[in-house]
């Protein structure tokens, strides 16, 4: 996944489901602080799900399912 995403720093909506990336995903998306929604799902992504999730205090939901894995993890913060 390119780390230029994380320039795009008025995002909202970050949908990137089924493309499947792979590798680690950027620290660079934790400069995407007014992003609301977070979905990656189908990809084969490594690191700190939660971790990335609550750097971002605008986030109401993030949806990952690995391709490697049979976990689903879904966060929805309304705080």
């Amino acid at each position: 996944m390119p780390s230029i995403l994380g320039d795009l720093v008025n995002l909202e909506e970050l949908i990137l489901s089924d493309n499947l990336f792979y590798g680690t995903i950027p620290t660079e998306l934790s400069n995407l602080t007014k992003l609301k929604v977070l979905m990656l799902n189908n990809n084969d992504l490594k690191g700190d799900f939660a971790a990335l999730a609550k750097s971002i205090p605008t986030m109401l939901q993030f949806e990952y399912i690995n391709l490697n894995e049979t976990s689903n993890s879904v966060l929805v913060d309304t705080d």
